[in-house]
């Protein structure tokens, strides 16, 4: 595409109505004119990146998913691992329970796009020791750009076994 502009005292310059290159490399020749008529040429390559406008992907299980299947989310063992992956990189993760407002949300310890939580971890973001019972996992991660992304992770944290109750016998020998 040939555009034309007049360049400003400083030597600085606007190209306006070009089109966009592709993303990747693209090569740009420009060539200036000075009031004498004498011109010059430079050809140059540039990199353009695509604008990265989505939030971090997450992944979050739970390490050991003790129910009557491993994918009912019923456990024992409340520790919890992810990944989190993004296009610029992530810059923070944070981490609230149940009705937490994300204001409120705890900063989350992760590198190389790996982290864990474990029960003591939990406990801290939770306020308190995690109860059993049906719980909300709410993270929000951020990438280096801003974008932010939002994800719940829902699980039951059962750490009780079975109360068994049997009936009094009472044997004295006797017929």
């Amino acid at each position: 595409t040939d555009a034309t502009t007049v360049s400003e005292d400083d030597g600085s310059f606007t190209l306006t109505n070009v089109p966009l290159p592709a993303i990747g490399q693209n090569a740009i020749t420009l060539t200036t004119t000075d009031a004498a008529g004498n011109t010059g040429t430079i050809t140059t390559t540039f990199n353009r990146t695509a604008i990265d406008t989505d939030g971090p992907a997450a992944s979050i299980n739970l390490v050991n998913d003790t129910g009557a299947s491993a994918t009912d989310r019923l456990t024992s063992d409340a520790r919890l691992t992810g990944t989190l992956a993004d296009a610029s990189g992530v810059m923070s993760l944070k981490a609230g329970f149940d009705a937490a407002l994300p204001g409120s949300y705890s900063p989350v310890a992760f590198a190389n796009g790996a982290f864990s939580l474990s029960r003591a971890a939990q406990d801290s973001i939770f306020g308190q020791t995690l109860s059993d019972g049906p719980h909300t996992l709410h993270l929000v991660a951020t990438d280096t750009v801003e974008n932010i992304s939002s994800f719940n992770f829902t699980f039951t944290l059962d750490t009780h076994g079975p109360v068994l109750q049997a009936p009094v016998v009472n044997n004295e020998g006797h017929n």
